[in-house]
């Protein structure tokens, strides 16, 4: 059965752990559910359609040989979105913090630029997009009469070039280098080109993702993708299957072709996700099938899951992406498909509430309102979750105050995902830091000074040498640590503190180059370093415990922390054997390869 809404938070927080069912209890934990930057085996690198939808509103929509006419006659485009099946679950993905980027061939036009300027915005890695002046970028015309029909001329562009060849050429090393998990598609990208990309992904030990998007008739009499027998070897290859129940149908026609239609159709969701997975020898096959529910099955374990009663449907374009992105997301944090009962619920659960999410707003990719509405159904039953539950093993009462303390620690982290002015602020900052020729100081007093103390420790195991330096210190002789050339992070939650207030001031007079991370954009501390020098993450949603424990302040913080060495370790291609340089003790300097 589908797990409640308030039960995710303790579910996702013992299951995203550092070890596979060891529970962690430290607010570094909590970090590692949500923040792209705390998984240790790579990215999400996704392969498969992304495209620029151009909407126009017509009068109507044109017969052949008839002349049509635009609603309005000086508005010709009413509007541009990116989309594309794998575009749009690599989003949702990230919006859970699973580190994602696109590998794709794009042109040096303006949908190229539209696609990758917008990725960058949600944190969708760009790096991995080849792009030339030679290709494409594909886009989607769109035109919509009054009553909302529509119809659609789709110019697939250089994502059609992605063959076997081609997609050696230009995804091999990144899925060899880079990749926790590779997820592609039946829908866009000739079969040939995704066949070889698994077959990469195995041969490096990289778990693979097809989203079965459409029919076998479809992707080969229609889209024109390959042959019936790519097609069966594409989802045989796969590690992981997500099937819409039509196009799950057509696939059993392929694998059991003297079974009638007929038969396959009236097969049930459960016995049809078992069929395929066993004919396909998946590790892990999850089926949907519009508002009925899902069905996910494993060699060892299967589970139905219902979905979210929803109050309205605004638009469920996309909510199969946003499925796939949460299970994405689940199997990422795992560290490989669900082994337990437990966890395939959890897959169910999460994947559920994003595609949810998803058919309550307008459009394929996360919005400001969906990234709300996934918060609201992470915790929404969190008042009912909140009584105290009888642990039957033990037979005593299980302390509430820890689930609430979860749930609301997630929810921060949901909330600051939704920070769209985060990722330039972060990036501004690690320039900066990295363009520093001189000393590098971080400073902080309290418990900001703790989160301090880590991030100067972090930044200098990255070879970006960093040191500590209490708030209070800076005044009594710590001043001579810094020049003109240096660079001094300053954390404070309020940007109020008068001890960093008067920091600042001292480190602003000796020209020193000062970043403040701070809540209030409006703070004293934030008016004194200027807006280009400022790393705001906003005034918390809600008050913390005992009229203002630093607690759920700091889980914020160090996720911030967490962006900015990870913005370190990409800007300066820092890889494992350069840490392994700066990190030789301890069982984890013994797990890091030497030069």
């Amino acid at each position: 059965m589908a797990l409640r809404a308030g039960r995710i938070a303790s579910r996702l927080y013992r299951n995203f752990g550092p070890v596979r069912g060891h529970e962690c209890n430290n607010y570094g934990g909590v970090c590692r559910l949500l923040s792209s930057q705390a998984h240790r085996g790579g990215i999400v690198l996704g392969c498969g359609s992304n495209v620029v939808d151009s909407f126009y509103k017509v009068k109507a929509l044109p017969r052949p040989g008839e002349k049509g006419f635009f609603q309005d006659p000086n508005k010709v485009l009413e509007a541009e979105y990116i989309g594309g099946v794998t575009l749009n679950h690599l989003c949702w993905a990230q919006l859970l913090g699973t580190p994602t980027g696109l590998m794709a061939l794009q042109g040096e036009d303006h949908h190229g630029t539209l696609i990758r300027t917008e990725l960058q915005k949600v944190g969708v890695e760009t790096r991995f997009i080849e792009v030339n002046d030679r290709y494409t970028t594909s886009q989607s015309l769109v035109f919509v009469e009054d009553g909302g029909e529509r119809s659609i001329i789709m110019a697939k562009g250089a994502t059609s070039l992605i063959n076997a060849d081609q997609a050696t050429k230009s995804f091999g090393s990144a899925i060899a280098s880079s990749a926790s998990i590779v997820s592609t598609e039946i829908s866009q990208v000739p079969l040939s080109g995704v066949l070889e990309m698994l077959k990469i992904a195995r041969q490096n030990g990289v778990l693979s993702v097809v989203d079965l998007d459409v029919s076998p008739e479809v992707a080969v009499k229609e889209a024109l993708l390959g042959s019936e027998e790519e097609f069966v070897a594409v989802c045989k290859e796969a590690d992981v299957l997500k099937p819409a129940r039509h196009a799950a149908e057509g696939l059993a026609s392929l694998l059991l072709p003297t079974t009638s239609e007929e038969s396959i159709r009236n097969m049930s969701t459960e016995d049809l996700t078992q069929l395929i997975r066993k004919m396909c020898s998946s590790k892990l096959v999850a089926m949907t099938d519009g508002l009925a529910p899902s069905c996910f099955a494993t060699a060892d374990q299967a589970v139905t899951v219902k979905p979210v009663k929803l109050d309205r449907v605004v638009d469920a374009t996309g909510a199969g992406d946003a499925f796939l992105g949460g299970l994405i997301s689940v199997i990422h944090r795992l560290n490989g498909v669900p082994s337990t009962k437990q966890e395939l619920e959890l897959c169910g659960t999460v994947a559920n509430r994003l595609g949810s999410a998803c058919c309550e707003v307008l459009g394929a990719v996360p919005t400001p309102e969906s990234r709300k509405r996934v918060h609201d159904l992470i915790i929404e039953d969190k008042k009912t979750d909140s009584s105290t539950s009888e642990d039957t093993a033990t037979g005593t009462q299980r302390g509430t105050s820890t689930h609430a303390s979860l749930q609301v620690d997630i929810a921060s982290l949901v909330w600051l995902n939704g920070n769209a002015d985060l990722p330039r602020q972060v990036s501004t900052a690690t320039d900066k830091i990295l363009n520093c020729k001189g000393s590098r100081i971080v400073s902080g007093v309290g418990k900001s000074g703790m989160v301090s103390r880590r991030m100067a420790a972090t930044l200098s195991s990255l070879s970006v040498a960093c040191e500590f330096v209490h708030g209070v210190e800076l005044h009594h002789g710590d001043l001579g640590k810094v020049n003109s050339e240096s660079v001094a992070v300053l954390l404070s939650h309020s940007g109020r503190t008068a001890e960093m207030q008067a920091a600042c001031e001292q480190l602003l007079a000796r020209d020193v180059t000062v970043i403040a991370i701070i809540s209030d954009k409006d703070s004293p501390i934030a008016a004194l370093v200027g807006e280009e020098n400022v790393v705001a993450y906003g005034q918390l949603p809600f008050q913390e415990p005992a009229g203002g424990v630093p607690t759920s302040s700091l889980v914020v913080q160090d996720a911030i922390v967490n962006c900015i060495a990870n913005d370190i370790i990409v800007k300066t291609n820092f890889d494992p054997i350069k840490f392994g340089i700066n990190h030789p003790g301890g069982a984890l300097g013994a797990s890091l390869p030497r030069a």
